[in-house]
């Protein structure tokens, strides 16, 4: 129970992946979203971690 509080608090997690291009807009777009989403949901914080991944692109199976 939080100090001063009436009744407990309940912290959720919710993970959400995505997946885009690593471009200059992609992290604008999230530093937009991360403001959206704490003035909205009232949060002190808004973790957006950033991880580098590749895709490798389809290989089409061999022609017998």
């Amino acid at each position: 129970m939080p100090d001063g509080a009436d009744e407990p608090a309940i912290d959720r997690n919710t993970a959400i992946t995505v997946y885009s291009r690593q471009l200059q807009a992609a992290d604008l777009f999230f530093q937009y979203l991360k403001a959206a989403l704490k003035r909205i949901g009232g949060q002190q914080e808004i973790l957006i971690e950033r991880a580098s991944v590749w895709l490798p692109t389809a290989v089409s199976a061999p022609r017998t």
